[in-house]
């Protein structure tokens, strides 16, 4: 009784993402909400860490993607609840602007998850909080250059997505076919053309 607990409380091991031109594209939407967040609160000094942190958090994640990576994720935890508890003490000395907080709060968890990607499914939250990053950008901005980040978030994501597509594709069908990179960029730019004329 008592193994059949523990066999149910194993997690299984996740499917490593093996495409690297999906995490390249995901990184490049996770990198413009990063920058569209830094250039609304005026490039903080911690701005080069979090993109240098970021990218060296998917070169690790790609490199250990066939591993469980215990230690680490017990690392990044512990630095989690860190930067939970400095988001607390930000909010509490302003607790009338949380925009702020949230968004220094969101570059710091984003930094610390990228080092922790192996399969399809992380990369696909990393794309969300991409998405949410853009969004908060958009809750501090008064600039019309804002506009600049929605393109090239749009661009990057309409890529991320087409490959995760075929990444899921690969996986059911457990062949590796690889995409012409200029149907990949047509349909790309029939998709920015549709939101642009929404």
């Amino acid at each position: 009784m008592l193994s059949r607990i523990i066999e149910k409380l194993k997690l299984k091991k996740k499917i490593p993402e093996e495409s690297i031109i999906f995490r390249a594209f995901v990184f490049l939407m996770v990198l413009t909400g990063i920058l569209a967040v830094a250039s609304r609160l005026e490039w903080p000094n911690y701005s080069a860490f979090v993109v240098s942190g970021t990218l060296l958090g998917f070169y690790v994640s790609h490199k250990r993607r066939n591993l469980r990576n215990w230690t680490l994720k017990a690392i990044l935890s512990v630095l989690m609840i860190l930067a939970f508890l400095d988001f607390l003490k930000n909010l509490q000395s302003n607790p009338y602007e949380p925009a702020v907080p949230l968004a220094i709060l969101l570059l710091w968890l984003q930094t610390l998850h990228s080092f922790d990607l192996p399969a399809r499914r992380d990369l696909n939250y990393s794309m969300v909080v991409g998405l949410i990053l853009l969004a908060v950008a958009s809750v501090l901005t008064v600039n019309p250059d804002i506009v600049l980040y929605y393109l090239l978030f749009m661009v990057f994501a309409s890529c991320a997505m087409i490959y995760n597509t075929l990444s899921a594709q690969n996986l059911k069908a457990k062949v590796k076919k690889e995409l012409d990179f200029r149907f990949v960029l047509t349909r790309t730019a029939y998709v920015s053309i549709v939101f642009i004329l929404i």
